[in-house]
């Protein structure tokens, strides 16, 4: 993995966290234990902080950045799916970020909401728990039902076993 100090701050990354080589982490970030952060994603706290909450993923090729002085926070157990862009927002416990999906300063995403891939949250935008926001601008479309919730577990529970094998079995070989 890539760490990076920047002015004096220094990425900090739980020894039961599995960060990708190709992964980049800069100045201001914490990564707790049973995090997967994968390869190409960007996590550049210079200009603010980054939290990625205990049990969660940071897929691949995902942005994570702020403005000067604000903060991009992820609870615990969270999804982000490949490419997306979290920028300033609070995604709280449980929650799943769509594939592609771009959340814009200010964002709040409830406990066990959803972001639909390919969605774009708009400044300031919030999801109420276990709701689905969708489209371009996205809007709510209503609460989970218990399949989609229980899908989003069984989908978390898969990224945490790859955690723990990524940390045990990922060699490079060439």
């Amino acid at each position: 993995m890539a760490l990076y100090e920047f002015e004096g701050k220094t990425p900090r990354v739980d020894p039961g966290a599995y960060v990708h080589p190709q992964a980049t982490l800069i100045g201001e970030v914490s990564v707790a234990a049973g995090c997967f952060i994968g390869a190409g994603a960007a996590l550049r706290g210079d200009l603010g902080r980054i939290e990625v909450g205990r049990g969660s993923n940071v897929q691949e090729n995902c942005v994570l950045h702020m403005n000067p002085g604000r903060a991009v926070i992820i609870g615990q157990g969270v999804i982000v799916g490949h490419g997306a862009i979290l920028h300033d927002a609070l995604v709280y416990d449980r929650a799943f970020i769509g594939m592609a999906a771009v959340l814009l300063a200010g964002v709040k995403v409830g406990a066990e909401a959803m972001v639909a891939a390919g969605s774009f949250l708009p400044t300031g935008m919030e999801v109420p728990p276990a709701h689905l926001a969708q489209g371009n601008p996205a809007q709510i479309k209503g609460p989970l039902s218990e399949r989609r919730l229980a899908a989003t577990a069984q989908g978390l529970k898969i990224y945490q076993e790859l955690t723990e094998r990524c940390l045990r079995g990922m060699k490079r070989v060439g």
